[in-house]
């Protein structure tokens, strides 16, 4: 799964076959957004249930850079793969801008 397009208006699928750790076979598309089946979910209150109870006060300065990874990446990226237990994040920083 990757972001495609502007806006998030399209998901994007990449799929890569490895064979003696080269990559032999690859292949992308990207699908519209208004093409996919609305799903219900209720991420939205409880992402603001879950974080309505501060757990730290602990002002910090987070440095935007669009051409290194800054430490704000680096945090958010850190943050996902402990979270999802997974072994690595790819983070598009450009749509978190707003929030930071």
């Amino acid at each position: 799964m990757a972001a495609a397009g502007k806006y998030g208006n399209y998901l994007g699928e990449v799929n890569l076959t490895f064979e003696a750790h080269k990559v032999v076979h690859k292949t992308a598309k990207i699908i519209p957004l208004e093409t996919l089946p609305e799903v219900k979910t209720s991420f939205e209150e409880e992402g603001k249930t879950l974080m309505s109870n501060p757990v730290i006060q602990h002002p910090v300065v987070l440095k935007r850079s669009m051409n290194h990874i800054t430490e704000a990446a680096y945090l958010l990226a850190q943050s996902v793969c402990e979270y999802t237990h997974a072994q690595c994040a790819i983070i598009m920083l450009a749509y978190s801008l707003k929030i930071l």
